[in-house]
C-alpha cells in the first residue's frame, strides 16, 4: 500500500484513525532507525568527542520515537502490529548505513534527513485538526523544537569539521549529495521499505577501549535490532547521561570485559551489566553518585532482559553478535 493513504489530512474534519496510526508507526520506526545508525558510530568512531555528542542525539531520538510509538495505543493499535511496524524502515536506510565515515553520515543526517523529518511533522500538524488528533499534536509540540536544535547542532559540527579538514569535508559532502539523489528517488518516508534485521545493521569492527561503557552500550543498542521496544529504550536512554560523564573523565578505566564478544545476546547483556558495575564506584561526589545510580539502573535493566530473553521460547540464544 502507499503511505500515507489519500485520506490523510482532511483538514477541517481531521484524519482517519488508521491513517494516523500508520503515520506514527512509520515516523517512529524511522527515528528509531536513525538513532540506531548513530549508535553504530558512537561504538566505532575513533573520535571520542564526536562519539559522546552523538550518544546524546541517540538518547534524544529514542525519546522522540517512544513518544510517537506509544501514542499508537490511543489510536486502536494492537501491540502485535506495533511491534511489526516498528521493524519496517525506509529502504534508503541501507544507503545511509553505507556512509564511509561519521562526517559523511552527519551531513546526510543533519542537512538532508532531519530537515525533511521536521517538514513532515509540520505537514502533519497543518493537515490535522486539533479536535481529531490533539494528543499527537501535543507530542509534536515537544519533538519539533528538539529536532530544530539537533539541526543547529549538526550545522555547527559540520562547519567546524569543514574548517579543520577541508579536503575530507569536500569528499563527505560529495557522498552526501549522491545520497540525497538516492533519497529523492526513494520518496523519503513513504516509498519502498525493508525489514530492520541483521542484513541491515551489520557494521562491525574493534570497539575502542578509551570509554568501554559508552562504546559497548552503544554497540549493544546498534545490534539489538530485534529487542522488544522497552528493552531497547532502557539501554539507549542512558547513553546521553553516560556520554556527559565520559566527557568529564569518568567511565574510562581499563577493563578485560568485552560484551561485544559474548557468544549470545543474553550473555552480552549480563557482561554489559558487569561492565557498568565495574566502572562505577561510590564516592561522596554528587556527580559520581548520580553516575552510579544511572549505571546501577541500566545494569539491572540489562540483567532483567538477559534473563527474559534466555527464558523466552524465541530466545536469542545462539544468535551471533
Amino acid at each position: 500500500m502507499s503511505w500515507p493513504r489519500r485520506s490523510l489530512g482532511l483538514g477541517s474534519v481531521g484524519i482517519e484513525v488508521d491513517d494516523a496510526r500508520m503515520w506514527l508507526a512509520r515516523v517512529s520506526a524511522t527515528i528509531l532507525a536513525l538513532a540506531r545508525h548513530q549508535a553504530g558510530w558512537v561504538a566505532y568512531t575513533p573520535d571520542l568527542t564526536l562519539a559522546c555528542a552523538l550518544a546524546e542525539r541517540v538518547a534524544e531520538d529514542n525519546d522522540h520515537a517512544d513518544l510517537l510509538f506509544k501514542r499508537q495505543y490511543g489510536l486502536r493499535a494492537f501491540p502485535q502490529e506495533m511491534v511489526r511496524d516498528s521493524r519496517i524502515v525506509p529502504a534508503w536506510i541501507t544507503d545511509l548505513e553505507a556512509a564511509p565515515d561519521p562526517y559523511a553520515s552527519l551531513i546526510a543526517l543533519y542537512r538532508i534527513i532531519k530537515p525533511r523529518l521536521l517538514v513532515e511533522c509540520q505537514r502533519y500538524r497543518r493537515q490535522t485538526a486539533p479536535n481529531a488528533d490533539g494528543p499527537t499534536l501535543r507530542q509534536l509540540d515537544l519533538i519539533e523544537p528538539e529536532i530544530e536544535e539537533q539541526i543547529r547542532w549538526g550545522a555547527h559540527i559540520i562547519a567546524v569539521f569543514s574548517e579543520n579538514h577541508p579536503d575530507h569535508a569536500v569528499e563527505a559532502a560529495q557522498w552526501a549529495a549522491r545520497f540525497e539523489k538516492q533519497l529523492q528517488a526513494k520518496d523519503f518516508l513513504w516509498g519502498a521499505t525493508l525489514q530492520s534485521n541483521s542484513d541491515l545493521w551489520k557494521r562491525s569492527g574493534e570497539i575502542s577501549t578509551d570509554a568501554p561503557v559508552l562504546r559497548e552500550l552503544a554497540a549493544t543498542v546498534y545490534t539489538g535490532y530485534d529487542l522488544p521496544w522497552d528493552a531497547l529504550l532502557g539501554l539507549a536512554r542512558p547513553l546521553g547521561d553516560l556520554a556527559r560523564h565520559t566527557q568529564r573523565g569518568a567511565l574510562r578505566r581499563p577493563t578485560t570485559l568485552q560484551p561485544s564478544k559474548a557468544p549470545t545476546f543474553p550473555e552480552r547483556l549480563q557482561m554489559l551489566a558487569a561492565l557498568l558495575e565495574e566502572q562505577t564506584t561510590s564516592t561522596n561526589d554528587a556527580a559520581d553518585q548520580f553516575l552510579r545510580a544511572i549505571a546501577q539502573t541500566t545494569a539491572l535493566h540489562a540483567r532483567e532482559w538477559a534473563t527474559r530473553l534466555a527464558r523466552a521460547s524465541d530466545s536469542r540464544e545462539g544468535r551471533p553478535i
